[in-house]
C-alpha cells in the first residue's frame, strides 16, 4: 500500500508547554483533497504550520509526527525545511498580503522566491504567474505583478497569494481560509482552480475553512476539529450528510438559508 503523501501521527502541539491541538491523526492519500472544518480557535490553522515549522518561537509539535513521504518534518532541520517550502509543499496563508514585503513590487518578490528554487527565468515565472492570476479572475495581471502589495485590495491580495503557492507545482498545498477574502464568485472560480490543480498535475490539498460550501464542493475527505481535537473524520459524502458527530450536525445546521420567497426575489 503507497504511503500518503501527508501523514500526522498522534500530534500535540503546544505553545508555552500548554496543549492547544491534542492527539490528531489523519493521512491525506497523493492527489486528494482533505477539508478541515471547524470553529474559530479550533486548532485548523495551528495544524497547516505546524507542518512547516511556523508555530513561531513559543509553539512546538510536543508529541506525534508529521510525515511528508517518508520525511519526518517534525524533526527536520529548518535549513531542510526550507528547501521544501514552496517547492514541494505551499501554505496559502490566511492573510496573504502580510507574507509580502511592503517595499517590493509583487512581480520581484515572486521571482526571489522561484529563484531561490532553482527557476532562471524572469520572463517564464512572469508567465506562470500571468497565467495563474488571469484563471483567478484577476482583471489585468501585468499590473499586479508591477503593483506593490499596499496597493491592492484584500481580494486581490488574496488571489496573489493563491498564484504564490501555486507557481512552482507543488505536491502539497496547505490553503489556510483560500476563499475568505474573495467575493461569492471569486470564490467559486477559486474553488474551481484548487480542484483542476488536482486534476492537472495531481496536486494534494488541504484545506482549511468554516465555509461548509466550501467542502461540500471540494472535499474528498473531511476532518473536524473542535477545541483541538478530532470530533469526526471520514468520506466527504458521509461526514457532510450523514453526520456521527453532534458538533459535526451544529456546524452544518448553522449553514444560512434563505426562505424561497425571498431567494427567489
Amino acid at each position: 500500500m503507497p504511503l500518503p503523501l501527508l501523514d500526522y501521527e498522534h500530534v500535540e502541539i503546544s505553545f508555552n508547554g500548554a496543549p492547544v491541538v491534542r492527539d490528531v491523526s489523519f493521512a491525506v492519500p497523493r492527489g486528494q483533497i482533505l477539508v478541515i472544518v471547524g470553529e474559530s480557535g479550533s486548532g485548523k490553522s495551528t495544524l497547516l504550520r505546524a507542518a512547516l515549522g511556523l508555530l513561531g518561537p513559543n509553539g512546538a509539535v510536543t508529541r506525534g509526527n508529521i510525515f511528508f513521504g517518508e520525511k519526518s518534518l517534525a524533526d527536520m532541520p529548518a535549513s531542510e525545511l526550507r528547501t521544501l517550502c514552496g517547492l514541494q509543499i505551499s501554505l496559502v496563508f490566511q492573510d496573504c498580503l502580510a507574507s509580502f514585503a511592503p517595499i517590493g513590487k509583487v512581480g520581484d518578490q515572486l521571482f526571489e522566491m522561484a529563484r531561490a528554487h532553482g527557476v532562471a527565468s524572469r520572463a517564464d515565472c512572469d508567465a506562470r504567474a500571468i497565467d495563474l492570476l488571469a484563471r483567478l479572475n484577476v482583471n489585468d495581471p501585468e499590473r499586479v505583478l508591477a503593483s506593490y502589495p499596499f496597493e491592492l485590495s484584500g481580494g486581490i491580495g488574496q488571489r496573489v497569494g493563491i498564484a504564490a503557492a501555486m507557481l512552482l507545482r507543488p505536491q502539497l498545498l496547505l490553503a489556510d481560509e483560500p476563499t475568505s477574502a474573495l467575493d461569492v464568485v471569486t470564490q467559486r472560480q477559486v474553488i474551481g482552480e484548487l480542484a483542476a490543480l488536482r486534476e492537472e498535475d495531481g496536486m494534494t490539498l488541504v484545506v482549511v475553512t468554516h465555509n461548509i460550501g466550501v467542502a461540500r464542493a471540494l472535499a474528498d475527505a473531511v476532518l473536524v476539529l473542535k477545541d483541538g481535537r478530532v470530533v469526526e473524520q471520514g468520506p466527504a459524502s458521509a461526514v457532510l450528510s450523514r453526520p456521527t458527530s453532534a458538533y459535526t450536525r451544529e456546524l452544518l445546521a448553522a449553514v444560512p438559508t434563505l426562505p424561497r420567497e425571498v431567494a427567489g426575489r
